[in-house]
């Protein structure tokens, strides 16, 4: 599709305007809300821990290292730098 002097780009121009802080609103959210999920799950699984009878501190540095692997930026970076990536289960 060619643009003729813009004319595409100004009809265009007010939809991308009202759509995409909706589109950013709802990225914002599904980030925070899978970084809660993620939160949460790494003190349950710290908290799991102790109560077995781990010692704190080690729990606390797998804890740590679960909550790093499952950052969403990092997964996304990883994603769009190579889609056909297949991570370990």
């Amino acid at each position: 599709m060619a643009v003729k002097n813009g004319e595409e780009f100004i009809k265009m121009a007010p939809v991308i305007m009202i759509t995409a802080p909706k589109l950013l609103l709802r990225l914002l959210a599904t980030y925070l809300r899978f970084r809660g999920r993620v939160d949460r799950a790494s003190r349950e699984f710290k908290t799991s821990l102790i109560k077995e009878g781990m010692p704190g501190d080690l729990a606390e540095a797998l804890a740590k290292q679960y909550s790093d692997e499952n950052r969403f930026t990092d997964f996304a970076m990883n994603f769009a730098r190579n889609p056909a990536y297949q991570y370990p289960k």
